[in-house]
């Protein structure tokens, strides 16, 4: 089958009615088994996906509602160690999910733009596309770098972990299992995560065996069955994603770095919320107060809902795949598209809304 890099790949984003998705196109392609089999599974890991295939050209729909790729999660802020964790965590278990359907790791884009997170839990979701095709060895070398650009040097737990995951994918060879051993990491499951686990372990059992080994092997299990204790949950550890969810805080603006460079304000035009002003670097806005530099505590708002810049005498706005969408004069705005802004715009974080104006 042929194999492109991500250069050959055309990527945008797209809104369907309540959900946001990424939308890859590749042209000039054969038909793959590993299409219908992404299709037709939910593979714990993987981004759900569905396509259409047009004349010579295939479109990818993959959902992305609620989740951010890491580059933009982490744009302004460091990775701790839990945040390292989690994505190792995350690569290790997707490359041993998918491999049950006859799916490779060579075809999960590992890259930093791609892999999409859960603000609130750190839950990792890959992009698999059958048509894409880069050694994992070199993927998580560069991944590797991004880490070390992005670590928090205070934080000595992560700075080890980062180091020895760059030593191990430097080596000319090494297993996955090689970094889960070195960082001392446990690969912990979901209960539907556990649960899978053990119906593809009976299969395989059942596959091998037949007649009287089956039948004890069975007989055992269901005997012994509730006093198999199953991990912790994942989103129940402690990390850089928990929120404080008192209601009582809704309803006010916490304004942050401050400049007295040239710079656009947002007017709020609620009394229950106070201006935003944005000078000449850029600023991130929502509710998940580690994330952003702007804190808005309201329902509607997304725990990271936009970016804004001012980039010389020009103001811009980035909706950040939010549920409730960001709104320029009634226009929602597509997810990860830059767009101006002018003096005297209405501009609506999810149900807050605001006029631009100039000093």
């Amino acid at each position: 089958m042929e194999s492109i890099n991500l250069q050959k790949i055309n990527k945008r984003y797209i809104i369907d009615l309540n959900k946001n998705y990424l939308l890859l196109e590749v042209k000039d392609i054969k038909d793959s088994y590993k299409t219908h089999m992404l299709a037709e599974n939910q593979i714990q890991g993987l981004l759900n996906m569905s396509y259409i295939r047009k004349n010579n050209e295939q479109q990818f729909m993959y959902d992305i509602s609620s989740l951010q790729p890491m580059d933009k999660l982490y744009g302004s802020v460091r990775l701790c160690y839990e945040d390292i964790k989690y994505i190792i965590q995350g690569i290790c278990k997707v490359c041993e999910n998918i491999s049950r359907y006859m799916l490779r790791a060579e075809n999960i884009m590992f890259s930093p733009d791609m892999i999409y997170m859960c603000a609130e839990t750190g839950e990792t979701r890959f992009v698999l596309n059958p048509y894409y095709c880069e050694p994992v060895w070199q993927q998580l070398q560069e991944l590797s770098r991004y880490f070390i650009g992005k670590i928090n040097y205070t934080d000595v737990e992560a700075v080890t972990c980062v180091y020895k995951f760059n030593e191990i994918v430097m080596r000319d060879t090494f297993m996955l299992n090689d970094i889960l051993q070195a960082l001392d990491i446990r690969v912990e499951y979901s209960k539907e995560e556990y649960e899978e686990q053990i119906e593809y372990t009976d299969e395989r059992v059942v596959n091998r065996r037949t007649g009287f080994i089956d039948k004890l092997t069975s007989i055992i299990k269901n005997k012994f069955q509730s006093y198999i204790k199953e991990p912790d949950l994942v989103c129940e550890e402690k990390s850089i994603y928990e929120i404080n969810e008192n209601s009582e805080e809704i309803g006010h603006t916490v304004l942050m770095h401050i400049s007295t460079e040239n710079s656009y304000y947002f007017c709020a035009c609620s009394n229950n919320y106070e201006d935003i002003k944005i000078s000449d670097k850029s600023i991130v806005i929502g509710k998940l107060e580690k994330n952003v530099d702007v804190v808005i505590n309201d329902p509607s708002v997304s725990r990271i809902h936009a970016k804004c810049e001012v980039s010389g005498d020009k103001c811009y706005i980035e909706d950040l795949n939010t549920t409730n969408g960001t709104y320029i004069n009634g226009r929602r705005l597509i997810p990860y598209k830059l767009e101006e802004l002018n003096v005297g715009d209405k501009v609506i974080f999810g149900c807050i809304e605001y006029i631009i104006r100039n000093r």
